[in-house]
């Protein structure tokens, strides 16, 4: 009779762990696959993805692309999926499902990836930077840039919903340092949209006598608002978060 030690018993643990990865992404590929269409497709690379983890989201993306497809786009994304780029586009918007605290992040995503593999308007290539332009972009600063998309006093659902919450936040001398730092914070998420090229500065012309204004901060001159720029204009369409109307306001050109 053999006496197992400390060093026999570590082997043991590892496989029973090993033996609860697979039987976990057995049973999660076995509800993907009960998805119509994009359930099979997400299946067949789950194993390699998503290793036991979040797969509650995984599930919850992969029912939302599938009710964003009519008869058409199924054969189109049945097509396209074939492709390496249509493949590569799937596993990213997968690794992000995952990642994704919130069913409206999820639901974006799905979005992304159906126009992508189900239209014919953008190359796979460009529906993947789009992806990862969304990747970089927190659920607030999605809303910072949908709000550039209004004009000003708009009375739409979106603005009713999140016009509060949108509202500017203004520093001042001596302000308390919860409304500075809030104030940091925003002006951070602006920076941020105009470096990744989805928003862009306005700047009016100052009257004459008066000078111009600059910013304290970066010594430069100083915007007077920002509108959102065509890059923006198409991830916002991409993942079908852009007004109803789909009439973009320009605040870069005066009434």
């Amino acid at each position: 009779m053999s006496v197992s030690g400390p060093g026999d018993r570590m082997p043991k643990q590892i496989q029973l762990a090993a033996k609860g990865i697979d039987h976990t992404v057995t049973g999660l590929k076995g509800v993907l696959g009960a998805i119509p269409v994009v359930g099979a497709l997400v299946a067949e690379i789950v194993g390699e993805v998503i290793p036991n983890q979040r797969v509650d989201r995984l599930v919850d993306f992969t029912q939302k692309l599938a009710a964003k497809l009519d008869d058409q786009s199924r054969i189109l994304l049945q097509n396209r999926i074939i492709e390496p780029e249509g493949i590569d586009i799937l596993e990213e918007a997968m690794w992000q499902s995952a990642r994704a605290p919130s069913e409206e992040r999820r639901q974006r995503i799905a979005s992304l990836v159906k126009n992508a593999l189900s239209g014919e308007e953008l190359k796979l290539i460009e529906s993947k930077k789009l992806l990862l332009v969304l990747s970089q972009l927190n659920d607030f600063e999605l809303l910072l840039l949908r709000s550039h998309a209004e004009p000003p006093g708009t009375a739409s659902d979106f603005m009713r919903t999140h016009g509060e919450e949108l509202k500017p936040v203004h520093a001042y001398f001596r302000a308390p340092k919860a409304l500075l730092d809030k104030h940091a914070i925003r002006k951070s998420m602006d920076d941020h949209l105009k470096m990744m090229g989805l928003i862009s500065p306005i700047f009016w012309t100052a009257s004459r006598g008066e000078p111009p204004e600059f910013d304290q901060d970066t010594g430069t001159l100083k915007p007077s608002s920002y509108h959102i720029s065509l890059l923006g204009r198409l991830l916002l369409r991409e993942i079908d978060f852009y007004p109803d109307n789909d009439n973009f306001y320009d605040r870069s050109k005066k009434a």
